[in-house]
């Protein structure tokens, strides 16, 4: 048998540890949300001598148009 004040800590034992694997979750999906790459949108690049356009098809699969080679590799991220 449980005496309630032991009751009373187990109680709050678990919900510390429910809320601190919560604020671990949470901050893993962050992070890892953020290092996603941005699919949507205009970036400007001051290492860039001329627009370079990155497009992906329906598979995701990217695609970069530049002038040169040097801007295809800035955008490509060599």
């Amino acid at each position: 048998m449980v005496k309630p004040g032991k009751a009373s800590l187990l109680a709050r034992v678990i919900v510390a540890f429910a809320a601190l694997a919560g604020l671990v979750v949470a901050t893993a999906w962050w992070g890892l949300r953020s290092s996603l790459p941005l699919l949507e949108g205009e970036i400007w690049a001051s290492g860039l001598h001329s627009p370079v356009v990155v497009a992906r098809d329906l598979w995701g699969v990217p695609t970069i148009e530049a002038q040169d080679c040097n801007d295809a590799a800035y955008a490509e991220g060599v």
